[in-house]
């Protein structure tokens, strides 16, 4: 490792950290050796060693805290999630195709969600529902209501990752923030997602895979007003 230089000696130092966490069944929490241990086991400078560490932090893959030493972090969206944001500002197509992403995703498990949802989850929507309906009686238009009737639904697969790419679209979605995401039709919404519930209560995929696919009939054209609104600030002159 000693005659590599530059981007190779990093990528080699990041793929020995990377081998290291693997190989010693290294898990989220668990510490990993000083930037001093790790020079002086590969050879290298310890400038080597931090450069190679900052790369895998910005990854995900690891931690630094600070007076404490480096530890292995936990599995996360964060990097992917940092790159979406970056792109939906320098690419607005961005937004529209994650939302497809999430309506393919949706579509695909809502059988699975059908077979393993409990009586005491469906109860949960039902909450869910009630406020939401009273949020917009008051003007709010309920948008984390949404939310959490979508988490809701796909925690019954017992599947950490796929609520975690979920979650990034909220994340962006929010991020956003421009008017035009605004849902004029609040209780249209809350239709849609009343005729998910009852399809979902009585185990019918067909039925329920149609009324998700309708409120997401809806939620592509505010995005698309979004993106519309978003090219033309962008771009003023072109008006």
């Amino acid at each position: 490792m000693q005659s590599l230089r530059g981007p190779a000696l990093n990528k080699a130092v990041r793929e020995y950290v990377k081998q290291y966490i693997l190989e010693n069944d290294l898990g989220p929490g668990d510490p990993l050796p000083t930037e001093t241990e790790l020079a002086s086991e590969l050879g290298v400078g310890r400038s080597s060693v931090r450069e190679a560490i900052k790369s895998l932090q910005s990854l995900g893959i690891i931690e630094v805290r600070h007076g404490n030493g480096t530890f292995v972090r936990e599995y996360n969206f964060d990097p992917m999630l940092e790159l979406l944001l970056y792109s939906v500002q320098y690419d607005k197509r961005t937004l529209w195709e994650l939302h497809k992403v999430r309506e393919w995703l949706e579509l695909a498990v809502m059988g699975e969600v059908i077979e393993k949802i409990t009586d005491r989850e469906l109860r949960q929507l039902e909450v869910i529902m009630a406020e939401w309906e009273q949020r917009i009686e008051l003007g709010d238009v309920g948008t984390e209501m949404d939310e959490e009737f979508h988490e809701i639904l796909h925690s019954t697969l017992d599947n950490q990752t796929l609520l975690n790419l979920l979650k990034v679209f909220w994340v962006v979605y929010e991020h956003v923030r421009d008017p035009s995401l605004t849902n004029p039709e609040p209780k249209t919404t809350i239709r849609d997602h009343y005729e998910i519930l009852n399809a979902v209560r009585a185990r019918d995929t067909d039925l329920a895979r149609k009324w998700l696919a309708k409120s997401n009939i809806h939620g592509r054209d505010r995005i698309q007003r979004a993106i519309d609104a978003l090219e033309k600030a962008a771009n003023p002159a072109a008006e």
